[in-house]
């Protein structure tokens, strides 16, 4: 589910009854293929077909019924500095403190890059 969703975030889900979500909901649904936390793209409820679909996947998943819908994402834990803070899915403020971490950790991820640049540039001139 990234960027939205880390590998190794904590998600907080809300149980929901199907004729609640909406597409475009995270939900985590329970299929032939295990626990999935992914975005609803379309909710049929007269005919009991909801289709979710990973933010990065190419292709839909295959289709679930409102009894294997176990709840919706409501938040997500996020880290900002040394603290963590709770991020909730809906709101301005969440969307804010989303933001946030994603630019913290895009600045970590290129810093850290150029430190290995330049610790490989050290080791080829002194080598």
């Amino acid at each position: 589910m990234s960027p939205t969703i880390r590998d190794g975030e904590m998600v907080y889900v809300a149980p929901t009854a199907a004729r609640d979500v909406r597409s475009g909901d995270i939900v985590l649904v329970k299929g032939a293929y295990g626990f999935r936390l992914h975005r609803l793209v379309r909710a049929d409820i007269n005919h009991d077909v909801f289709i979710t679909r990973g933010d990065c996947g190419q292709q839909n998943d295959p289709a679930v019924r409102s009894d294997q819908l176990l709840g919706v994402a409501v938040a997500k834990e996020v880290r900002l500095g040394r603290g963590v803070v709770t991020a909730r899915f809906n709101g301005a403020c969440g969307q804010l403190l989303r933001g946030a971490a994603r630019g913290q950790f895009l600045l970590r991820k290129a810093l850290s890059g150029m430190w290995k640049r330049r610790t490989s540039a050290r080791s080829r001139r002194s080598g």
